[in-house]
């Protein structure tokens, strides 16, 4: 089994937008200090070629929006990261896709808060 950041490796896609709201040019600088190389990742080409990859970093909200209506190109470019991810079980993925099609669909989200809220009813205690 693979340790944590055995290879050091650290593939990432986000926004231009992202990048600059999340200041990943200072993430990078640490990484690189660090030892921890980052490679930008390029959807239209498969991730096989990119790797290996230890950890997987991305906002990919939109694009899964985008494959949730269908759109081809959204649809195909999200396939390849869910391919690599499926072929790769060992890779780290902040956050994994399920979770984020569980976060944009409100009816699973309200459940799921639902099931927190009842799952811990009974175990606040107050103390004055």
């Amino acid at each position: 089994m693979q340790t944590f950041l055995r290879g050091r490796r650290v593939g990432f896609w986000l926004s231009e937008k992202k990048m600059k709201k999340l200041n990943f040019l200072a993430f990078a600088d640490m990484c690189r200090r660090k030892g921890i190389e980052l490679i930008q990742l390029d959807l239209c080409q498969p991730l096989e070629t990119q790797g290996p990859l230890d950890v997987i970093i991305h906002k990919l909200t939109d694009l899964i929006l985008e494959a949730e209506q269908n759109q081809g190109q959204a649809l195909l470019l999200l396939q390849r990261v869910q391919d690599y991810i499926d072929a790769h079980p060992e890779t780290i993925v902040l956050d994994p896709l399920p979770a984020i099609r569980t976060l944009l669909d409100r009816c699973k989200s309200y459940q799921l808060v639902h099931h927190i809220e009842e799952h811990m009813k009974g175990r606040h205690t107050h103390t004055h």
